[in-house]
């Protein structure tokens, strides 16, 4: 698997003892605070928390490893595996896509399918990102039709954050990546392989937990590139007509699922749930409700 990757560990000596000792006290002092600081959150901002609000806003994303106990970080793994299994899927893409690994592998379980997993952090799987992780993103992408033959899959799921990854790219230069990836979208129909590929998901202007906290959550706004967006839309739109293919449109979805609209879409559901963990990923519970918005769709079961 050449996308798998280890921590270096270092004998441990005196002075790491030292400061180790020093981190650990430093950890209690900051747990006890940020505990008052919770207690107080939580009274001051009743109107906005439910009963276990840190715990909603957690992210889970992928497991730590498969069930063959391989790592789940950056290498190919085996999420759920199905015996006789009659659907075999692939979810790829970058940290996005990790989002909704816990919910794809519910879903799978439920239905006796097979999954398999390749999220690559910082790699959204398109040429502007190959040099990444030591060259494994380049790796990884050029190897998915080979992953994609090797392990049967008839369904690839693609997540990854690409108006971000490639707002700051020149237009000429993003359009070459749009091109690159819905041709490579496009390979893995023509070998028969269904796909889903799910739209940007909007991305926030700071952390929605800190606005929480700070009860300025209407500060809050959409800071994503509406030209890169677009572009990466009229993209995926091109295959809308292929047989197999299918848009997930988790923009819209995720809106719906809070106030409905960009202009005061703040991370959170309308029952104040926390959608988001970050300024762009997904808490477990927002990941849960989009997928099940898409695990809904006729046409998503029909593929």
């Amino acid at each position: 698997q050449p996308f798998r990757s280890g921590p270096l560990r270092r004998r441990a000596t005196g002075l790491p003892l030292l400061l180790g000792c020093g981190a650990l006290t430093g950890a209690f002092i900051l747990v006890g605070a940020t505990l008052h600081l919770a207690q107080g959150f939580e009274h001051r901002h009743a109107d906005r928390l439910t009963e276990g609000y840190f715990t909603l806003a957690r992210r889970v994303g992928a497991p730590v490893v498969g069930v063959d106990g391989e790592s789940c970080v950056d290498s190919l793994c085996v999420l759920t595996r199905a015996p006789q299994s009659s659907i075999r899927i692939l979810l790829a893409g970058d940290s996005h896509s990790s989002d909704y690994a816990s919910a794809l592998r519910t879903f799978a379980e439920t239905r006796q399918f097979t999954v398999l997993e390749l999220s690559l952090r910082g790699c959204a799987f398109i040429p502007a990102y190959e040099s990444e992780l030591l060259g494994a993103c380049g790796t990884a992408r050029d190897s998915l039709p080979g992953v994609l033959a090797d392990n049967q899959i008839d369904l690839l799921v693609y997540v990854a954050d690409l108006a971000e990854q490639t707002r700051d790219l020149a237009a000429a230069v993003r359009a070459e990546n749009v091109g690159a990836t819905v041709a490579l979208l496009h390979a893995a129909l023509e070998a028969g392989v269904g796909v889903v590929a799910f739209n940007p998901r909007p991305t926030l202007s700071g952390h929605p937990l800190t606005a929480a906290f700070n009860g300025v959550l209407e500060d809050l706004h959409e800071s994503g590139d509406p030209v890169a967006k677009a572009e990466w839309n009229a993209g995926f739109a091109t295959l809308a007509g292929e047989p197999g293919f299918l848009l997930f449109d988790q923009h819209s979805t995720l809106l719906s699922l809070g106030c409905g609209a960009l202009t005061c879409f703040d991370g959170h559901g309308m029952d104040s749930t926390p959608l988001y963990y970050d300024a762009s990923h997904l808490s477990a519970t927002g990941a849960g409700r989009a997928f099940g918005a898409l695990a809904g769709d006729a046409r998503f079961e029909q593929l």
